[in-house]
């Protein structure tokens, strides 16, 4: 006997580990199974006291770890750490410090020619020569490539704008989601809680006859599609809470701040050019990095220079009767030209090119009126959510805690039944369910709205 409590004990312990840090309200329900599972009386064998008291120690250390490593943290806080920890904002970083030092490399120089010649050069004596020569461009190639590594930095550094804005936006939603998942969960909880007490009276009355098996099996349908809803919620809120923490790309477990569900919309009186948004922008560069390519197609038109020199001994008779030895050196200067005479090819490519350009200027056309038309869907929804809040706040949830309030006094006084006054209350929990849920649609269009304006303030 006194193996088997200690074994149950160590099983429950287990749980008890896995548990913390996961949910909380789950480890007080294996709390409770420990009290239960030593017997119906509620008392603990001596051989099993050593267990628990053990298993206890476990528990509220980790419990005590867990609560110290967390912290809280507000929306604002919360996307400072994930701007200044995001790995893909520092990879977009890195771009940037790539296209920078790209713009040093704009003037390449051609590699010098450098050569040797021995043999019989200018007779049958041998003679020899030593020559070096440079190719070089004109400075206008070298400018045209300048203005395209330039361009490509100022893309760059607006991709970190880009990927700002939209890690801003995930962060947002993450915030309010978890926000939303607190919330919901309350008020399943409260539905348990309702359904969990008609269960029980739903079985008393069966057990007297003053029933049938319906009402009883009616309340577990009920009862049991509130845990899965509990069950699904739970593994939603871990997941939302992974999520957060790759957003913040942190080692520190950061809980949410209590906050209010609903969002502010005063930052959307303050909206500004949707072609100010970093994605029109991206475009817009698109458009002049496609001009500078096609500069720089241009300038492979122009002809290219050479310029070198030599210095060679002759031996023998020179042009001028005189004799030399070998030992007296000449030297020659040597300028040349090449000309891109077979160009079809290049024409061809620079057309192109210039193709290319049209095709980014009609991307960039095609986004912005998305963008537009995008922020007038949005904030004729936002205004229809707005007014459907306000029906809730001024009408319907006060009438539900009316409602509440009544079905409370009357089922006190025995003019309502346990199972009126269920239907009662689930009638108003239904109210405060829809009314989050709206929350919820309002707050996702209004980051919508706050992303499309690049103004995402709360």
């Amino acid at each position: 006997m006194k193996n088997n409590y200690t074994t149950q004990s160590l099983k429950i312990c287990g749980n008890l580990w896995k548990s913390v840090g996961q949910n909380t309200t789950q480890s007080l329900k294996i709390c409770g199974n420990l009290w239960k599972s030593v017997g119906e009386n509620n008392t603990i064998p001596k051989n099993l006291w050593k267990s628990v008291k053990i298993c206890g120690t476990i528990f509220l250390t980790l419990f005590s770890l867990y609560a110290n490593a967390q912290e809280n943290t507000t929306l604002q806080n919360a996307i400072a750490i994930a701007v200044k920890n995001n790995a893909s904002l520092k990879n977009e970083q890195l771009k940037t410090e790539l296209s920078s030092q790209l713009i040093k490399t704009y003037k390449p120089i051609a590699n010098t020619n450098l050569g040797f010649n021995i043999g019989q050069i200018n007779s049958i004596y041998i003679d020899n020569q030593v020559f070096a020569s440079q190719t070089l461009s004109l400075p206008k190639v070298y400018n045209a490539t300048k203005s395209l590594y330039t361009q490509a930095y100022l893309n760059a550094l607006n991709g970190i704008t880009l990927k700002e804005i939209d890690l801003k936006k995930a962060v947002t939603e993450n915030f309010y989601h978890q926000i939303y998942l607190a919330e919901k969960e309350k008020i399943l909880l409260k539905m348990d809680t309702i359904y969990t007490e008609f269960l029980r009276k739903a079985t008393l009355r069966l057990q007297k006859g003053e029933t049938n098996v319906v009402e009883k099996a009616s309340a577990e349908i009920q009862k049991t599609n509130i845990q899965i809803q509990l069950n699904n919620l739970d593994e939603e809120k871990k997941v939302a809470q992974l999520t957060f923490q790759y957003l913040l790309n942190t080692q520190t477990i950061y809980a949410i701040k209590s906050a209010s569900l609903l969002m502010s919309d005063a930052s959307i009186l303050d909206t500004v050019s949707v072609q100010k948004h970093p994605m029109l922008v991206q475009l817009q560069q698109q458009i002049e990095t496609a001009k500078y390519s096609t500069a720089v197609e241009k300038t492979k038109l122009l002809p290219e220079f050479t310029i070198g020199a030599n210095t060679g001994t002759i031996k023998g008779v020179g042009a001028n009767e005189k004799t030399y030895n070998g030992r007296y050196r000449f030297q020659s200067v040597q300028v040349g030209v090449a000309l891109p005479i077979f160009n079809k090819a290049q024409k061809e490519k620079i057309k192109a090119y210039t193709l290319h350009e049209n095709i980014a200027q009609k991307e960039y056309e095609t986004k912005e009126i998305e963008f537009k038309n995008e922020v007038i869907v949005l904030l004729q929804k936002h205004n229809t959510l707005k007014q459907n809040l306000a029906f809730y706040t001024n009408n319907l949830l006060p009438n539900a805690a009316i409602i509440s309030t009544t079905a409370n006094s009357q089922f006190v006084n025995g003019e309502i039944n346990y199972l009126e006054w269920t239907q009662l209350m689930h009638q108003t929990i239904q109210v405060e369910t829809n009314y989050i849920e709206t929350i919820k649609l309002y707050n996702d269009n209004l980051i919508g709205l706050q992303y499309l304006l690049n103004n995402p303030k709360n």
